[in-house]
């Protein structure tokens, strides 16, 4: 699972999950902040953690991280649009805070099931998502898990999710033509 822009809130959730789940599921998180305040935060949340920095100093060295890490915690910036190309089920943060969910389409784009929280609806890509069976939204941790593990025990519907957010995608090319269209009809 790959969780991008997360919040405190998402953070959390995430970690109930990978503890009611206790294996079977990997997770690369790229929080919506990285200052050190807030990775050292992500550290203590997720003890089996590696940092995306240690990581490359691993590689580098050609040493192979300890095998219990199941928890690569991205800090950096600029990684997370190509790393939800290698989720299972991509996760975007920022549902529950008052502003909502970050971008959507960068995930589904993949054609991966996307899951956010519940200030997703003013969104247009994010309620498409929700209608299609593409995405999902969860209001409570035990909604999490449900999703998580519905999708993870059916091959069918893993499958079937992803295509619908890919077929979304593919759907809605165009958004920057129509968008200048309507600009040059309308403004000049």
């Amino acid at each position: 699972m790959v969780a991008g822009s997360t919040w405190p809130d998402d953070e959390n959730n995430l970690k109930s999950l990978l503890g009611e789940l206790n294996e079977g599921i990997r997770l690369i998180i790229a929080p919506h902040e990285i200052h050190t305040a807030h990775i050292d935060f992500l550290r203590n949340l997720f003890p089996a953690h590696i940092l995306y920095s240690e990581l490359e100093n691993l590689s580098k060295s050609g040493t192979e991280p300890e095998a219990d890490k199941n928890v690569l915690i991205i800090n950096n910036i600029g990684m997370l649009s190509r790393l939800y190309h290698y989720s299972a089920i991509s996760y975007i943060g920022g549902g529950f805070n008052k502003s909502g969910i970050h971008n959507t389409l960068e995930a589904a784009v993949y054609g991966h099931p996307v899951i956010f929280g519940p200030n997703y609806h003013k969104f247009s890509e994010a309620i498409g998502l929700v209608e299609s069976r593409g995405g999902y939204s969860y209001a409570t941790e035990a909604d999490l898990k449900n999703i998580v593990l519905e999708l993870l025990n059916d091959d069918e519907k893993l499958i079937s999710s992803g295509k619908a957010a890919g077929k979304l995608v593919k759907e809605n090319i165009g958004a920057t033509n129509k968008i200048m269209n309507w600009i040059k009809e309308n403004v000049f």
